[in-house]
């Protein structure tokens, strides 16, 4: 582990077996209201599964979340297991990383913005290098690669 934010629930992993893997970029380009998206996830446990929607709204907050970030809103349906998963725009780009949906809400899911998860991979990276970051040394060894999706910073 390179770092972890629990204030946006992201790590930053190194892997080190070698490749190929495959990339996922982060977008550049901010999302707007009525963008079409795609989530690509495990919901509750099943093999990989897509679900289609829209952006619903941009820079959500929730007082009962503690995030000091905005969310993306989106009717996609964002289950148990697609959290942590990419939400994707048209062209394959990563818009988002699935977090949460409200319990009793239907087609009401959020994600962490492209733009936040690249700052936080930035603020990670720099921990990293200035030798500040708060992990104890177990947790800087305990993931292996495995099948995994890597998102690319911009």
């Amino acid at each position: 582990i390179i770092g972890r934010d629990p204030d946006s629930d992201l790590a930053l992993l190194k892997i080190d077996s070698p490749g190929p893997f495959r990339f996922l970029a982060l977008t550049k380009t901010p999302p707007q209201v009525g963008q079409f998206v795609l989530a690509v996830g495990h919901p509750f446990g099943y093999k990989y599964s897509a679900n289609f929607g829209i952006i619903s709204g941009v820079e959500r907050q929730n007082e009962r979340v503690s995030f000091i970030y905005s969310f993306l809103q989106t009717d996609v349906g964002i289950n148990p297991g697609n959290s942590g998963g990419p939400l994707l725009n048209m062209r394959g780009e990563v818009v988002g990383i699935d977090s949460w949906t409200l319990v009793n809400a239907d087609n009401m899911g959020f994600a962490i913005p492209a733009a936040v998860v690249d700052e936080v991979i930035q603020k990670m990276l720099e921990k990293e290098k200035s030798g500040t970051d708060n992990l104890n040394p177990r947790e800087k060894d305990i993931f292996d690669a495995g099948e995994r999706i890597l998102i690319k910073s911009p």
